[in-house]
């Protein structure tokens, strides 16, 4: 019992001890933190008072660096170095434009370095022309309007023609013309559409040879070639001009003059157009190919020979020439001609023989190009040979090199030389060679054969 009561009082002396210690620590732990929040507030104030203090040190050096700068800078009122502008300089400019066409005027301030290098443009009628700031022309209506162009006082107006619609062609009665030195022609010449600009100017590109009036006539000159030139500085048309002292250039009747004029004549040209009494004149033969559509058919008698005008012009227009013959007939397209230099004799001359038909073509001459030969020599199964001078012998010709289909009795030739048309071998002694040749060689067989088998008697 009393062991109970001890231990209880002791128990009751623990738990005061325990609580009044804990009040202290408490009480000991506030006050500490008090202390450190105090501590703190004193630490931050401080450093604020620091911060503040250095903003006020920087702004104030701040403030003296702006003080000095502003010192070291000019007074508004004094004065600064100025360069003016003395001239416009502008580049070439279309000065005739049609409806809705728009150019850009290119232009340079001088000098360089030119204080107010500021350009400004002005149109004198906006209903004609309008142009932007940046020197864009904008045609609106026709008419004429003058641009003026400033910068820095200095001034500058150009002027500018609004046409109609915009060209579309130039059609020209000629794009080729063959005259002797002397002859005149006039070119007829339109400008299509009708509202575009038709005034015209024509240039010659050598004066020497042919010049070209207002009016679009050209004079020949001398010999030679040239081209005028044909604008109306919106597009532009040539027309070749060959000057040939040896073409006959008069136009002798109506037949001619309708060839000039584009009238309707006959396919097939007669003894009527031959100039000087063998040649055709080469205007005629010109104006023949410009007039028809077909195929142009003329006679061996009319043109004997076709020159390099006139091999040019069927290359140019690229039609297709069949000149007649005796027996035969000459064919000549215009895609084939690939050297209009060599000129072409149209006569061809046939020898019959034993062997077959032998003619030559061109005398020996370089062809212009592939000419197709019509030809019968009364055999279907006829071949033709060309003749090689080298080997003394004819061989069989090789359409296949003139790029062309062979046809029956139709022959294409790309090689001048003398032919042979024959259904016969043309080198009968050549067959008899081979047989020799083999006949020899089986006797040399045979001899050597012999010699080998027989060897054993040799010294018998």
């Amino acid at each position: 019992m009393n062991m109970r009561r001890r231990l209880s009082s002791v128990c009751v002396i623990v738990i005061v001890l325990t609580s009044f210690f804990v009040g202290t620590f408490a009480v000991y732990a506030e006050e500490v933190s008090d202390a450190d929040g105090a501590s703190k507030d004193y630490n931050a104030a401080n450093n604020n008072q620091n911060i503040g203090d250095n903003t006020f040190s920087d702004n104030s050096n701040k403030d003296n660096d702006n003080n000095s700068l502003a010192n070291s800078l000019p007074a508004p009122d004094e004065d600064v170095a100025k360069i003016d502008v003395t001239d416009i300089e502008i580049d070439e400019y279309k000065n005739m434009i049609t409806i809705d066409e728009t150019v850009e005027l290119t232009v340079m301030v001088l000098p360089a370095g030119a204080t107010d290098s500021v350009v400004s443009y002005i149109s004198s009628n906006p209903s004609v022309a309008t142009v932007s700031g940046a020197g864009k022309v904008k045609g609106i209506a026709k008419g004429d309007v003058i641009i003026t162009i400033s910068a820095g006082g200095v001034t500058r107006q150009i002027a500018i023609t609004v046409t109609g619609a915009a060209t579309t062609g130039i059609e020209l009665d000629k794009t080729l013309l063959v005259l002797k030195p002397g002859q005149t022609y006039r070119i007829v010449s339109k400008v299509m559409p009708a509202d575009a600009p038709q005034a015209l100017t024509f240039t010659s590109l050598d004066s020497s040879v042919a010049y070209a009036a207002a009016d679009g006539t050209v004079k020949a000159i001398r010999s030679g070639n040239t081209t005028i030139m044909i604008s109306n500085g919106d597009m532009s048309a040539a027309v070749t001009i060959i000057v040939n002292a040896n073409s006959a250039v008069q136009l002798r009747d109506a037949t001619d003059m309708a060839l000039l004029q584009g009238g309707d004549v006959q396919d097939t040209v007669t003894g009527d157009a031959i100039a000087n009494g063998s040649n055709a004149d080469i205007q005629t033969f010109v104006s023949l190919l410009t007039v028809s559509d077909e195929i142009i058919k003329i006679n061996v008698a009319d043109y004997p020979l076709l020159t390099s005008a006139m091999l040019r012009s069927i290359a140019d227009t690229d039609k297709t020439i069949d000149i007649y013959g005796d027996d035969y007939v000459m064919s000549l397209r215009g895609a084939d001609i690939t050297n209009t230099h060599n000129e072409l004799l149209t006569q061809i001359d046939f020898t019959r023989s034993d062997k077959g038909q032998s003619f030559t073509i061109n005398e020996g001459g370089n062809l212009p190009g592939v000419v197709r030969l019509s030809a019968d020599c009364g055999q279907d199964d006829a071949k033709l040979y060309l003749y090689n001078a080298s080997k003394k012998k004819y061989e069989s010709v090789d359409f296949a090199e003139s790029g062309v289909k062979p046809q029956a009795h139709v022959y294409a030739l790309n090689i001048s030389g003398k032919y042979l048309l024959t259904a016969d071998n043309p080198n009968p002694f050549s067959v008899n060679k081979v047989i020799l040749i083999v006949v020899g060689a089986v006797l040399v067989i045979g001899i050597a054969t012999y010699i080998v088998v027989k060897r054993r008697y040799w010294f018998w």
